[in-house]
């Protein structure tokens, strides 16, 4: 849904300082349009905030969860040629040289 500019929200139960563009990868669960295990996106995070119930349609959500969750929104998504990765659940530092479809390489 990122891919598609039709969710423009991310949300996390943690948040960071880091601002700037992140590889987003599609997890290893079989997902229409997606390839298990790959980066398959570029996008840049602007900003982390508490998820509000304002920012349920923008992160495809129908309502809050229990818990406190943090809105990261955002911006600029790049679709990059699938490269097979190991992804985890915190920011890494990828090595992986990825090129944006339509653009050069990062």
């Amino acid at each position: 849904m990122i891919a598609s500019g039709k969710k423009t929200i991310e949300v996390r139960s943690w948040q960071t300082a880091y601002r700037g563009d992140i590889l987003l990868t599609a997890s290893n669960v079989n997902e229409d349009g997606c390839i298990p295990g790959h980066a398959i996106l570029i996008a840049c995070l602007d900003d982390i905030t508490v998820l509000k119930r304002k920012d349920l349609k923008k992160a495809c959500m129908d309502s809050l969860p229990k818990e406190k969750n943090y809105a990261w929104h955002l911006s600029n998504i790049r679709l990059v040629k699938p490269v097979p990765v190991k992804g985890k659940l915190h920011l890494w530092e990828c090595n992986t040289r990825v090129k944006v479809i339509g653009g050069s390489e990062k």
